[in-house]
Order: structure tokens, then sequence, then C-alpha cells
């Protein structure tokens, strides 16, 4: 039983399969090729990966690539998720099967790692896989007292409706040593609903007429998670900041967040309270990550790029 890629006629029993797993079963709504726009697409086809007959799945996998620039240099990646495997199958090796030849066949393309994100480690572990999260989680109620509108530029709360103006804002003003490459097809990143979130929302700073900070975050009734933010400076970050809270008071906030953001941080400790914080353990590597120590100590990939 050798991978195959979908096609057409079967990636909508796929779906049904893929939804009812990741979905449906845990009480959710929206369906994962509405939360992942083009991952399920004729263009992506390529990158998806079955075991068994085109109308009776044994084992899915889906992926997507991934461009890095580390040091003024562009190494590539694919990313892991929607690992499914049919309850009649389960317990025979089937998922095992394709992660390892998914994985062999992208170390033949030279891709330098596969990248995944797991409750189960311990299955991971056994295949070559190494756990290494750089991300924070913040929680808190936010019960902000002030009303008082911080007062700099155009504060803007509404869908994300231009992804090209994002993208540029972002190439300009991320300085990181290590920055994600937003290509063409993941510009689809600003359209992605990260689980459990129902919705994708953007607030911005804007300043005749231009965009200075913005924040990506999603919502899920009185839960909002922040996914991204950027700033010309911290200054304007911690404005927008204020301002989103203002927006958002009496919700849950999720800020999920690089442990290295500590000018976000520092924000948030200085406009809220009883903040509770906690590493993420969720992402695991694969690949020759010896000669990558720096890439794997610094780098965090944002929940819109995931999959």
């Amino acid at each position: 039983m050798d991978p195959q890629n979908p096609n057409s006629s079967n990636i909508p029993y796929i779906l049904e399969l893929l939804n009812e797993e990741f979905i449906f079963s845990k009480g959710r709504k929206l369906r994962l090729e509405l939360r992942y726009p083009g991952l399920f697409e004729p263009e992506n086809f390529n990158n998806l990966y079955y075991l068994g007959d085109p109308e009776k799945i044994v084992s899915f996998v889906a992926t997507k690539t991934l461009n890095i620039r580390m040091l003024g240099e562009k190494v590539q990646f694919y990313l892991l998720g929607c690992v499914y495997t049919n309850p009649f199958f389960r317990g025979k090796g089937y998922s095992s099967k394709l992660i390892q030849a998914v994985s062999v066949f992208y170390n033949r393309r030279g891709y330098q790692g596969g990248i995944l994100w797991t409750t189960i480690p311990e299955f991971y572990k056994r295949y070559g896989w190494v756990k290494n999260d750089n991300g924070l989680l913040i929680r808190f109620m936010n019960e902000i007292k002030d009303d008082v509108n911080p007062g700099i530029g155009d504060f803007e709360n509404s869908e994300i409706k231009n992804s090209d103006e994002i993208e540029s804002f972002r190439k300009k003003y991320r300085k990181d040593p290590i920055f994600l490459i937003r290509n063409d097809q993941s510009i689809n990143s600003y359209r992605v609903i990260p689980p459990p979130a129902e919705s994708i929302r953007i607030c911005t700073i804007r300043i005749s007429g231009q965009i200075k900070s913005y924040l990506i975050y999603g919502v899920l009734s009185d839960n909002v998670f922040v996914y991204e933010n950027l700033g010309i400076n911290m200054k304007v970050e911690e404005k927008l900041l204020h301002y989103f809270l203002i927006e958002n008071k009496t919700k849950n906030m999720f800020f999920n967040l690089h442990k290295y953001n500590y000018s976000l941080i520092k924000s948030l400790r200085k406009l809220t309270k009883n903040i509770k914080m906690e590493n993420q353990r969720l992402c695991m590597w694969h690949g020759n990550l010896r000669s990558m120590s720096h890439l794997q100590k610094n780098l965090y990939i944002p929940f819109i790029d995931r999959i």
C-alpha cells in the first residue's frame, strides 16, 4: 500500500472523514476547508497524501511547504497536520507508515525538515520527531477599567480585507534575523481561522491612511485568541493593545506569542493584571536539527501559518 494524492472526485469524501474527526466530534461548526483556505484546493492536492483506496481511506495526512529566511539565507521546511486514520484500521501502523513515507519524500527533495503540532508527542518521538516549542500562552480575564481612547491615529476593528497591504507592512518592519516568508500560496494565512475560533479579525492603527500597527485575532463567543502583532515601534504597539483591550472588555483573552516577544509581554503587564503565562508544548521537529540549532532555538510559527 503506497501513498497517493487525492483528486477532485474523492476529496469531498476525505473531507467528510476529517471534519467528523477534527470538527464536529469536538462540538465545533466551521469546516476544515473554510478554516484553511487553499489547503484542500486542487493546486495543493500534491501535498496531500493517503493510504487505501480512493473511496476507502485508511490513513491521511496534509502538508504544506514553508520558507524561512535565516540570517540572510532561505531554508525550506514542510508543515504536517490533519493526521487521520480510519477507526476501523487504527493500531495497525498505517499512520506511522504514511508519516515516515512523507518525511522521506520531503528529505529527498532537499527540505531541511518537518514541523508539526501534537498532544501525543510520544507517538511521534518513536519516529525521530523532537519536541521544541518557542511559544508562550498568556491567559487572563480582560477587566481593563480605562475607557479613554488611547488617542493616536485612527483605530479600526474589522475583518481582514487586504492581505497584500498587511504583508507589505510586515516585510518592511519585521526585522527578526529569522523570518517566516509568506509567498503567494501562504498569503492565505491571513484567511486561516485556527480552532477553536469561528472568525478571524484584525485591529489596526492608521496614521495618514497608512497602517502603523496591527494585531490579528480570532473570536469564539466571549473568547479572544491573539495570533500575531507588529508595529513600527513599541509605543505604537502599546497604544493599539490598549485600544484592543478596551474593545474587548470582560472577555477571556488568550495571547499566543513567541516567548521572546518581550515588548508585548511588558505592555500586557502594564495594562492588565492577573495574567497567567505558560510555555506551549505542542511543537515537534524532524530533520537535521543539529546544524539548525539557531533556527530551532528562535523560530516561532504563528497559529495562522499552521495546519
